[in-house]
């Protein structure tokens, strides 16, 4: 089961920590309209640094059972 990083858009507050803390490259988030999304879920290195950072919590690790 692969693991996939979702940002909840209700919650986040567009600080922009995710992008200055992520050290994949390239960088898992990005903005599209307007909202921080995870552009590159694929680059993600499952480090926790976008997640501990985070203020308002809106990042998460979700089981993805159909990306094997």
């Amino acid at each position: 089961m692969a693991v996939r990083i979702e940002v909840i858009n209700e919650e986040c507050i567009d600080c922009d920590l995710c992008m200055e803390m992520c050290p994949a490259s390239p960088c898992v988030f990005g903005i599209v309209e307007g909202n921080v999304v995870a552009v590159n879920p694929e680059a993600c290195e499952e480090c926790g640094l976008c997640v501990e950072h985070c203020p308002t919590n809106a990042i998460r690790y979700a089981q993805d059972e159909d990306t094997l």
